[in-house]
């Protein structure tokens, strides 16, 4: 059977999302099985296979993020885009930096963040009452 037919008979184009049926990692990412040219079998992320098929392959030092549906059983060409590392993760629900990089407002007194500065090479949001709060505090220990 050939490698196209092979793959869109493992998945389903019932609705928005095309869902691929067949194995699944943990996180819900389709594989896919392709043979070489000289006989060797690899298995490929589906949702690249599908990508690639329709644009070509992924740029070296890009991904693919699923942009319109955040599924990763979907295949669907038109719900993926291409993003950095970085791009991908800040986009994400679930990952912490994303989380914090969202944050607008402090936890402690609810005043918008103010203060950049760079800690260890990364840029670190402050709020300046909080701030002084905590400069006076030390300082009173620390005298």
């Amino acid at each position: 059977m050939p490698e196209a037919e092979r793959f869109w008979s493992k998945v389903d184009k019932h609705g928005r999302c095309w869902i691929w049926t067949a194995s699944k990692d943990e996180k819900g990412y389709g594989y896919f099985g392709l043979t070489s040219v000289n006989g060797k079998s690899r298995v490929v992320r589906a949702h690249r296979w599908a990508w690639e098929q329709e644009n070509g392959p992924v740029p070296e030092g890009l991904m693919l993020d699923h942009v319109v549906c955040d599924n990763p059983s979907c295949v669907n060409p038109a719900h993926l885009a291409l993003t950095t590392s970085a791009g991908n993760t800040l986009r994400s629900t679930k990952a912490l930096a994303a989380v914090n990089a969202r944050k607008t407002h402090c936890s402690t007194c609810g005043q918008e963040y103010d203060t950049i500065y760079i800690v260890r090479g990364r840029p670190k949001r402050y709020c300046s009452p909080c701030s002084r709060e905590r400069t006076r505090k030390w300082k009173l220990d620390h005298a």
